[in-house]
């Protein structure tokens, strides 16, 4: 049997199959595609121009290294006269994340007075704000980044004004530079998988996650834990528990004669939720998945009220 090669109906064929059968070209990783996927990494929510991309490279079908700035705001405290320390990191809008919380997550200590030299940081004690020269020290010291570099940038510095606080309080706008690896998931989307700022070594995020829930959890049941006792406080003054479905409303009655430290919402920046009877109640953290009766929930509950026998 002779095949006709020279066919023209053959010739269109292997033109039609040679366009389906070109091998897909990888589409290159972009900045701005980089510059939203670090501003949602682990948690954070800031706006994409809080991110600069300086250097993207590709090192495999599926992971990538990138040089970026990451711009956002920090929370210093005066702890001592002429004393401060970095407290908080905002990481969305009107969120914070406690500093502490994170060194925990990370196994590391939250630097001391390093920053805090008489000879070259202190300034009149009517300042109500660090002086940037030390503000930089202090983030430089918390992300491990030595100076002079130009990986700890400075923006602005103010006063900032809290209720209750007994502590004057700053807000530091910095820009720090760090290295992130990115890689795709199970949906082909790119996710920020590790992190390195100043001289660290690369911390996997996935395990700083998981571990700064395990400190948010146990802070979670701390707070119900107080909780529950200013109830059984109001109780045996009362003869009953406060009858409400409404954490806030339970607060309130309990604030302050029996609830020195107003606790509203748990360490995911979620509203405890209260169910109370005259003899029962039930306090609940809906946990790191923000979603109720899921087996992350955090619960504490009075004990079973007596029944009267016959």
């Amino acid at each position: 049997m002779k095949i006709l090669t020279s066919c023209p109906t053959q010739a269109v064929l292997y033109l039609v199959l040679s366009f389906f059968l070109v091998p897909e070209v990888r589409a290159e990783l972009k900045p701005g595609q980089v510059r939203r996927v670090v501003a949602r990494m682990a948690g954070f929510k800031l706006p994409d121009k809080a991110v600069t991309v300086r250097t993207v490279a590709e090192t495999g079908p599926t992971a990538a290294e990138a040089l970026v700035d990451i711009e956002t705001a920090y929370r210093l405290e005066e702890v001592e006269s002429g004393h401060w320390r970095v407290q908080e990191i905002r990481v969305g809008p009107d969120v914070w994340e406690q500093i502490t919380l994170i060194g925990a997550a990370l196994g590391a200590d939250v630097p001391g007075d390093t920053c805090n030299d008489p000879e070259r940081f202190i300034t009149k004690p009517t300042v109500s704000e660090p002086s940037p020269r030390r503000a930089r020290c202090l983030l430089a010291s918390l992300v491990s980044v030595e100076l002079p570099s130009d990986a700890v940038r400075i923006r602005q510095i103010s006063p900032l004004s809290l209720p209750l606080a007994s502590r004057p309080s700053a807000m530091a706008v910095v820009r720090i530079q760090v290295r992130v690896r990115l890689g795709r998931d199970s949906r082909n989307a790119w996710q920020v998988l590790e992190i390195r700022p100043g001289n660290r070594g690369w911390t996997n995020l996935e395990h700083v996650l998981g571990a700064l829930n395990q400190e948010k959890s146990k802070l979670a049941r701390a707070d119900l834990e107080t909780l529950s006792i200013a109830l059984e406080k109001f109780r045996q003054e009362r003869g009953f528990y406060v009858s409400a479905d409404n954490a806030s409303v339970m607060v309130d009655y309990l604030s302050p004669r029996y609830l020195q430290r107003v606790i509203r919402v748990d360490p995911w920046h979620i509203p405890y939720q209260y169910q109370g009877t005259s003899d029962h109640f039930t306090l609940r953290s809906t946990g790191p998945d923000g979603k109720e009766n899921t087996p992350d929930d955090i619960l504490l509950a009075s004990s079973s009220p007596k029944t009267s026998s016959l």
